[in-house]
């Protein structure tokens, strides 16, 4: 399994709720993908038309940008 496989793997065991809630149970999420969304939907589903602030080529690309993108601007590295 490559690094990519794997990433997506951790990422839908973390989504999916199973034995226990998952993060497609948690409240935020649900306002935004509908509640029990599929982990597919958040990598498949564009942008709405109100959305397309980068370019990105999904909904989720475009939220994480707008989230973490000031902050990765203005990021400095440090040595300790």
């Amino acid at each position: 399994m490559n690094g990519e496989d794997q990433a997506l793997a951790a990422a839908r065991r973390a989504w999916t709720s199973d034995k226990f809630p998952g993060e497609d149970a948690d409240a935020a999420h649900a306002v935004v993908w509908g509640l029990g969304a599929p982990l597919e939907l958040l990598l498949e589903q564009q942008p709405a038309a109100d959305e397309r602030w980068s370019g990105q080529p999904t909904r989720l690309a475009e939220i994480s940008v707008r989230l973490w993108g000031p902050m990765l601007q203005h990021r400095r590295d440090v040595s300790l």
